[in-house]
């Protein structure tokens, strides 16, 4: 699984909990997340929206129906039902 994350403490706990259950590997921001994208294949992302580098709608292109999303922000819920559906 992608974690798609720049907060460093919700990084480690996502890591600490989900790292017994499944390869966990992180990015950082947009730039980070294609290039781990460009030369892997996943079986879950989940993704921060507020990314320091960029918005992570951004990806939801990159990663149509690759694998299964999971939208994991703080960002105000009515946005974040938008953009899932504009990307189903």
């Amino acid at each position: 699984m992608l974690h798609v994350e720049d907060d460093l403490n919700i990084v480690q706990i996502s890591q600490s909990l989900l790292q017994d259950i499944a390869a966990y590997h992180q990015a950082g921001g947009l730039r980070e997340a294609r290039e781990l994208l460009s030369s892997n294949s996943f079986d879950l992302v989940l993704l921060d929206l507020d990314l320091a580098d960029g918005d992570g709608a951004e990806l939801l292109s990159d990663l149509n129906s690759r694998c299964p999303i999971i939208i994991f922000s703080a960002q105000a819920p009515k946005k974040v039902y938008v953009i899932g559906y504009i990307a189903l």
